[in-house]
């Protein structure tokens, strides 16, 4: 038998184990049609990879923001699918993707409903424990699988593992971020959040207290985005908004729903900003209005010109410009953009419409009211605008 390179055992040991347990239900079918070593059932009671079949699985996934769903299902593969298109329970519709990262199988419904029932009742470090292997206090564990020889285990599993590490290799590419992340890193402490120069939904300033966090460096591009689209992780921008083809990578994405630019953040291994962080980003510790000071430039940030009127209108374009253009702009931090070009997507609801998403920053066609870092602004979460962008954070 022709042994495995090293590069292919490392990279098979490094897969996701939602892949892992797709290919050992793929191993298993293989086997049994293969070797009579192997138990023809894995025991009524045992942890058994997701299949389809008329015995009940009892399930555990792992949502986006870490917290844990228990279900039940005849066919976990499909249901972890359905979980994952936004077709699955409430609880995850949200908190998407998922991964899949416990198993166990059951004689019936019935008895799959009260394992369910058990392992929902369970504190989260219980839980933990239960899908780690470790005892948990109350409650038992299913009964292991008989021994089976190892070498006549490994003479099946082996080779199957050979057929499937393409396969899984290149499904492991495909769910792998692949833009680059370029973050600046933003000191936890206390800041001055509001301001008392703008409107009412600014006031009071007050202090606040944040924990470290980074934030993107810009604005997300039209490149990075279209990476994501391509990994179908994102949906594409609407086909009679998205502009030209071939136009500047370097532009920032925009005509981007609010729940289009939290996919793309998941996928770039981040989130959406909250108002707080963005508005720290943006004007350091010391409560200064804009990212460099205490007053208007036009010539630090792309604003101040709609269709050619407005304070900046001799200066500015008018239109989005490639991210980063403007580094006289860079706030305390380092992250530039953070007035004007376009306006960001942040994740919080606007407290005095919760129907609605908070936008920050202002844009190149913001002229009536200046790109204040304490402004505040926000529209529906399935809203689109030619200058409406975000960028993304991430705990540090």
């Amino acid at each position: 038998m022709r042994p495995l390179f090293p590069e292919t055992i490392r990279g098979l040991i490094n897969l996701p184990r939602s892949l892992w347990y797709v290919g050992g239900t793929l191993i298993m079918g293989f086997s049994r049609g293969r070797s009579s070593a192997l138990p023809a059932s894995t025991g009524p009671e045992a942890p058994a990879a997701p299949g389809r079949g008329g015995r009940w699985f009892v399930y555990v996934v792992r949502c986006r923001d870490g917290s844990l769903y228990t279900g039940i299902s005849t066919d976990v593969v499909a249901r972890v699918a359905r979980h994952n298109a936004g077709l699955g329970a409430r609880y995850t519709r949200a908190r998407r993707p998922v991964e899949l990262i416990y198993t166990e199988r059951k004689r019936s419904r019935s008895t799959a409903l009260r394992r369910e029932a058990a392992i929902k009742s369970l504190p989260r470090r219980h839980k933990d424990d239960l899908v780690a292997g470790r005892p948990v206090p109350g409650v038992s564990r299913p009964r292991k699988v008989s021994p089976v020889a190892a070498p006549a285990l490994l003479a099946v599993i082996v080779p199957a593992l050979a057929m499937l590490a393409p396969l899984l290799a290149a499904a492991r590419l495909r769910a792998a971020p692949r833009v680059p992340v370029d973050r600046v890193p933003v000191a936890a402490g206390p800041f001055v959040q509001g301001s008392a120069h703008g409107d009412e939904d600014e006031r009071p300033p007050r202090s606040r207290s944040l924990p470290a966090f980074v934030i993107d460096r810009t604005e997300v591009t039209r490149a990075a985005y279209g990476a994501c689209v391509a990994a179908h992780r994102c949906k594409a921008v609407p086909a009679a908004l998205a502009g030209p083809a071939g136009a500047d990578g370097k532009l920032p994405v925009t005509n981007v729903s609010w729940s289009d630019a939290r996919d793309y953040c998941a996928f770039a291994g981040g989130r959406l900003p909250s108002e707080a962080e963005w508005e720290k980003a943006a004007r350091g510790p010391d409560g200064r209005e804009y990212p460099w000071g205490a007053d208007a430039a036009c010539e630090r940030a792309n604003w101040g010109n709609f269709e050619g009127e407005g304070p900046c209108a001799a200066t500015n374009p008018g239109f989005p410009v490639a991210v980063g253009r403007y580094t006289e702009g860079a706030s305390p931090y380092g992250a530039l953009d953070m007035a004007g070009n376009v306006w960001e997507w942040v994740s919080d609801a606007y407290d005095e419409d919760p129907k609605r998403r908070v936008v920050r920053g202002g844009s190149c066609c913001s002229y009536f009211v200046p790109p204040r870092a304490p402004n505040r602004n926000a529209w529906a979460p399935d809203y689109r605008g030619a200058d409406l962008g975000f960028r993304c954070a991430a705990a540090r």
